[in-house]
């Protein structure tokens, strides 16, 4: 890895380095910071899941321990905060779940916050960094800041209390002088280190006391191999397949007022009766993505004719925001905070204004494309970027500026701390 020095940020939480990971845990109690705090439980877990991604792939173990973090993070409660970087190949792997923050330092000058409260679960990122990352707890309304220089503190393996950390790469930390011709006699007794895993070697089986993790000295054994196996993403099915996962609930408005919809109600006709698109009908004459096995309407199976004719697109489905706002997807629309300010809705698009309750949304955030049968969100060079979770996965996608992304029936759309779903009955079935 590049030489690097871990500084610590005077304050009250638990901030840790192992294994070049840096951790940063939120203690929110209002008592003392100990080894039976909240905060000194979470370091504990999280403690092992390094261990174990180590395991896995040796020094650069970044990509392995978000895999191993995000399905640990699905199983703890709501409470649980953390942030880690750690290592891997072309830069920092970051991990945020709760209100931590990280800064990454670049070469404008400018560090890239990254909030992990914007985010609907967690931040999972690989980052490119220049001089410095940060990693901090948000405490009140104060936006944590880089440190401006280099300071002498150096955290080198351990736990610590502080506010967060900073990560200096480049130049390593000055050298101790030259040792002495005695001490140059004396045997040196050497600080130890994790060994990248053999698999040849026997498992470790010696139980050892979590409490240790809390010395400098202690290094836990390697765990035992971990098998990750890729979550299925069902695009279709047979009947001699398994159906998709159930998909959890969508939102419910809180009253009746939350459901009256931000735009007008009225769908503009060239956005919605003159799209003309290519499908096959059932036998009831209902036009039909081509793709499908079941008649959208009737249900009926769709072996009558595969004769291809052209009719008038139905909507493609329908949006869902966290509030319970309902939006059926007639034609495109542009989503933000003040979409109607956009070229696209002057040319005739829906907008979509959304509440910028975490400050991080952009006036015209992204847009919902419908492409034939196929729907798509594009993210239009928003401040923050829009983040996309598929069915059946945990982690959540950051899209390419004013790329299209195909959506899947059950998607999630992460836009400036809000979340929108995505649900169809057109699923390819």
């Amino acid at each position: 890895m590049t030489p690097r020095q871990v500084e610590v940020v005077a304050g009250g939480h638990l901030v840790a380095t192992r294994a070049g990971a840096v951790v940063v845990v939120p203690h929110r109690d209002s008592s003392d910071l100990t080894t039976d705090s909240r905060a000194a439980k979470t370091w504990l877990e999280l403690n092992e899941l390094i261990t174990q991604a180590f395991d896995i792939d040796g020094d650069l173990f970044g990509r392995a321990f978000a895999r191993l973090a995000a399905r640990w993070v699905g199983e703890q409660d709501d409470n649980v905060e953390f942030g880690v970087l750690s290592p891997v190949e072309s830069g920092l792997a970051v991990f945020l779940h709760g209100d931590v923050t990280a800064l990454i330092g670049n070469e404008s000058g400018r560090p890239e916050p990254i909030r992990g409260r914007d985010a609907a679960f967690s931040v999972d990122r690989i980052v490119d960094t220049t001089g410095a990352a940060g990693l901090f707890v948000v405490e009140g309304r104060g936006a944590p800041k880089l440190l401006s220089q280099r300071g002498i503190g150096s955290l080198v393996e351990g736990v610590a209390k502080g506010a967060g950390a900073m990560v200096w790469l480049g130049t390593a930390p000055a050298a101790p002088a030259a040792a002495t011709a005695q001490e140059k006699k004396a045997p040196v007794e050497k600080t130890p280190e994790l060994k990248k895993p053999d698999r040849k070697r026997a498992p470790v089986e010696e139980q050892t006391r979590k409490a240790d993790v809390f010395s400098e000295e202690f290094v836990p054994p390697p765990a035992k191999d971990v098998v990750l196996v890729e979550p299925e993403n069902f695009h279709q099915f047979t009947l001699d397949e398994k159906p998709p996962p159930a998909r959890k609930p969508l939102p419910i408005a809180n009253s009746i007022a939350d459901l009256k919809p931000t735009v007008d109600t009225e769908v503009p006709s060239k956005l919605a009766g003159d799209i003309r698109v290519r499908g096959i009908k059932c036998a009831r004459g209902h036009l039909n993505d081509p793709r499908v096995a079941f008649c959208r309407l009737c249900g009926l199976r769709m072996n009558e004719t595969q004769i291809i004719s052209e009719g008038q697109r139905p909507p493609l489905g329908f949006l869902v925001v966290d509030d319970g706002q309902t939006f059926i997807l007639h034609g495109d629309c542009v989503i933000g905070r003040e979409p109607e300010t956009s070229d696209s809705v002057r040319a005739g698009l829906t907008p979509i204004r959304l509440a910028d309750r975490a400050g991080g949304m952009s006036r015209a955030h992204a847009e919902i494309r419908l492409i034939e049968w196929d729907v798509a969100v594009v993210d239009l060079g928003s401040t923050n970027g829009t983040h996309v979770r598929m069915p059946g996965y945990r982690d959540w996608r950051t899209l390419q500026p004013r790329q299209p992304f195909m959506l899947a029936p059950g998607a999630e759309i992460s836009i400036g701390g809000r979340t929108i779903t995505f649900d169809s009955p057109h699923a390819h079935l």
